[in-house]
């Protein structure tokens, strides 16, 4: 891929929605365009990194490893793709690896690059955080559609078993043919459970799209011994930019959970530092 003009490439990702041109032009300034190899590995589970990826041209697949330590492919992403925004959110180390399939061109965003951009007041990096919030609630939704499809297909298989309590089995098959049926039961009691979690997740979702605003969710979901997935704190932000009337009521105090030190909270206008954590108490308009 040959990059004649980097904010021209940058426009019409979902990361980078509602950016004008020059906003676009700085963008791609505080970053850096690569070409890699198929097979090369972009992320490696268990590490930590300090850079988000944009996937410009190419695919990728995301592969985690099972109890027993084997390789699992558990997805494939393409062209578009952001790869290490939890990390961003949730300060951990990566929780799989990526891993190039075909030859693919990346846009690199060093997190520290996005710090310098908060501590200069640019209003980029809000529209840059409501995105990101967006894309990790897509994520949720395309999760939950995923894990209803399974559990059905798993429902099906459960009551293929239950249905073997008519069949006459021989005595060395009885004692199997009990404790299958107990662990379906078991299992469809994981199954309720999982589908009111997602219920849950569905609604903070759609609230998260109504109000513009990326939410605070926790989610557990297990079934059997199929997975296991957690989420924990998103990022919630709020943007305005008409003036409040009397008759409004004052704005809330929000958290700015990527200002993590009480020097750099001072610095922004309109910051108090409380309680380990940088609010904004005012609202200004650049927020």
């Amino acid at each position: 891929m040959v990059i004649t003009n980097f904010s021209n490439i940058l426009e019409g990702l979902s990361l980078t929605e509602g950016l004008n041109q020059e906003e676009l032009s700085r963008f791609s300034e505080v970053g850096e365009f690569k070409e890699v190899k198929a097979e090369s590995i972009l992320i490696k589970e268990g590490e930590t990194i300090e850079n988000l990826l944009i996937l410009l041209q190419g695919e990728v697949e995301i592969i985690k490893s099972d109890s027993k330590g084997r390789q699992r492919k558990v997805t494939t992403q393409s062209s578009g793709a952001i790869l290490g925004e939890m990390e961003l959110f949730l300060e951990r180390s990566c929780q799989a690896s990526v891993k190039a399939a075909t030859p693919c061109s990346l846009f690199i965003f060093e997190y520290k690059n996005l710090e310098t951009l908060i501590d200069q007041g640019d209003s980029l990096v809000n529209k840059i955080v409501i995105n990101l919030g967006k894309i990790v609630s897509r994520k949720l939704e395309n999760l939950n559609h995923e894990v209803i499809n399974l559990l059905n297909q798993h429902d099906d298989l459960l009551t293929t078993i239950e249905q073997s309590k008519n069949l006459n089995s021989k005595d060395s098959l009885e004692k199997t043919r009990k404790d299958l049926l107990k662990k379906a039961e078991q299992l469809r009691k994981s199954q309720h459970q999982v589908e009111n979690q997602l219920n849950f997740l569905e609604q903070q979702v759609q609230q998260t799209k109504l109000t513009r605003k990326a939410a605070g969710i926790v989610i557990a979901l297990f079934a059997g011994g199929f997975a296991s997935l957690f989420f924990s704190h998103l990022i919630g932000i709020g943007l305005s930019k008409m003036p409040i009337s009397s008759e409004q009521e004052l704005p809330k105090p929000a958290s700015i959970p990527y200002i993590k030190t009480e020097e750099r909270c001072q610095k922004r206008a309109g910051s108090i530092w409380y309680e380990g954590q940088c609010w904004d108490f005012f609202h200004n308009k650049d927020w």
